[in-house]
């Protein structure tokens, strides 16, 4: 299980003509000393980089490995070297910026080829120019150029960050603009995995709405659209539970049968919640896949609440010790828990 972050996105830089200079000869300086070190080929002059995203990508990873080549060029305001991408120059703006800067130029010249800009006197939309900004995005700039519908960008906004590979690009640029509305209105930044889940799932999550999905992702993270294609009785049970009571469950609430989660729903939340964390320390991945077996609850899992639905569990030591006791039991079933979940 994990959490899409929100992404960092710098600020385009708006640089005067004389930090312009002072930015690209800086730029200049590091291809020297980078060259010069066995950083990048010999022979890398600045305009290659600008004519080939692979080039530019080189680089800008050179640098990344290699900060001290601008140990006296990248300095804050006091005169200190800057080795991350986020601190400000004493020229006005940040590492970061100065990327956004060079992967947007040599987007232009794609940009420009692509849609037969060959005097280049059209501007690029704003929306396009925001979506441009980080050196991961230099081996997608001509999918972006050819491929994706202009609209999207406006669409799409920062959401444009989450998807970080090709097939995820391709994926976005054959959606209709309706459907990429959906999806980025149900789900905001997981709206590409909310494109690849299955019918099923998307079509519940279209009923239950956005409240819900934030609701459940909250607790699961990307695990969420497991739990749009549970059975349907116990979506509606498990949406109608109170928030304390819902939290309890953790994320394995995305993965239950009806059988597991009647012989769960009864357990006081405070005793829950460690007794969950236990399950899931002790089978990993494996217990989203238990939790959801018919079976499992009948041979395994209700005797164990039976055992510790009834424990205090009322502040942090006793929950903490519940926790470990279930860890204990639920360890010694492993093997035979393990044994019968591969005969299914």
């Amino acid at each position: 299980m994990s959490y899409l972050q929100d992404i960092r996105v710098p600020p385009v830089a708006d640089l005067g003509d004389e930090v312009k200079d002072v930015v690209l000869g800086s730029v200049k300086f590091a291809i020297k000393r980078l060259k010069e070190n066995g950083g990048i080929p010999a022979a890398t002059e600045y305009k290659d980089l600008l004519a080939d995203p692979a080039k530019m990508g080189e680089f800008i990873a050179a640098y990344k490995k290699d900060r001290s080549v601008a140990h006296d060029l990248a300095l804050d305001a006091t005169g200190k070297p800057v080795d991350d991408d986020w601190t400000e120059l004493v020229c006005g703006v940040t590492m970061a910026q100065i990327e956004r800067l060079l992967v947007f130029t040599c987007f232009k010249r794609v940009y420009k080829k692509a849609s037969g800009d060959k005097g280049g006197k059209k501007d690029i939309p704003d929306a396009i120019k925001r979506a441009i900004a980080f050196d991961w995005q230099l081996p997608f700039l001509t999918l972006y150029a050819e491929r994706m519908p202009p609209a999207h960008y406006n669409l799409m906004k920062d959401n444009i960050f989450h998807a970080r590979t090709a097939e995820g690009i391709e994926r976005i640029t054959k959606t209709s603009a309706g459907a990429l509305t959906q999806a980025l209105e149900l789900t905001d930044k997981y709206f590409l995995m909310f494109l690849d889940a299955p019918e099923i799932s998307r079509n519940m999550l279209q009923e239950k709405g956005s409240q819900e999905f934030d609701r459940m992702e909250t607790l699961a993270g990307d695990q969420v659209f497991r739990f749009f294609s549970l059975d349907e009785q116990v979506m509606v049970e498990v949406l109608g539970l109170s928030d304390d009571h819902l939290s309890a469950f953790g994320p394995l609430v995305v993965s239950l049968s009806l059988e597991s989660f009647r012989a769960l729903e009864y357990m006081p939340a405070n005793a829950l919640a460690p007794f969950m964390r236990a399950l899931l320390d002790v089978f990993g991945e494996q217990a989203y896949e238990l939790l959801a077996r018919d079976g499992f609850a009948g041979k395994f899992l209700k005797n164990n609440v039976g055992i510790f639905r009834d424990m205090d569990a009322g502040d942090e030591n006793e929950a903490n010790h519940l926790e470990k006791s279930a860890v204990i039991k639920w360890q010694s079933m492993k093997d035979a828990v393990i044994e019968w979940l591969e005969a299914q």
